[in-house]
């Protein structure tokens, strides 16, 4: 009897068998590794590894398909550093893609807080490989790419940015969580 009525109480807890809904979703797990060079003019370079909040994104359209764009957000690992975003255009629908950057392809900017506001970097250069696209899931699928990065552009005053030995990883998981409400 008490088997049967830990079994009725875990069931209510969880929201098994009583017929709750359930929300389904994807729980984005998206790094970016690498080391980054910022060079201002007629100054010493300084490097860094770039900070954990780093990550990139994918996003699927209506039909589940991946229309061929992704977006890096590269963070130094300096409190007194800017993030910057480089969005790169990839082969839409593509399960892989090797892309040699070029201003063409790829932008690089960075926000800062003052006026400019937006900084876009040019002179773009460098490469992308991106491999695991899973072209065949649909709408809401868990990423699972991953691939290098090396690039390299100036900005409007001639300081000199890179990404080196730039890796990056998608592990997303998939939940299905109970909502069931208490009386």
């Amino acid at each position: 009897m008490t088997r049967i009525l830990s079994l009725l109480i875990a069931s209510s807890v969880l929201g098994l068998g009583c017929g709750c809904p359930t929300q389904k979703g994807i729980n984005s797990d998206r790094r970016v590794t690498g080391q980054l060079t910022y060079q201002p003019p007629g100054a010493a370079a300084t490097t860094g590894d770039l900070a954990a909040a780093s990550g990139f994104s994918m996003n699927a359209d209506s039909a589940g398909a991946y229309p061929g764009e992704v977006a890096f957000t590269l963070t130094p690992d300096q409190a007194s550093a800017f993030p910057l975003r480089l969005v790169v255009s990839l082969a839409p629908a593509a399960a892989s893609d090797e892309v040699d950057l070029t201003d063409s392809n790829a932008s690089l900017t960075v926000h800062v807080p003052t006026p400019p506001s937006v900084i876009t970097y040019h002179g773009v250069g460098g490469h992308l490989s991106i491999q695991g696209i899973d072209t065949s899931c649909g709408l809401a699928c868990p990423l699972r790419a991953h691939g290098t990065l090396t690039v390299s552009a100036t900005g409007s005053n001639d300081e000199v940015f890179a990404l080196t030995a730039g890796t990056f990883v998608a592990n997303d998981t998939v939940y299905d969580t109970g909502i069931c409400q208490g009386d």
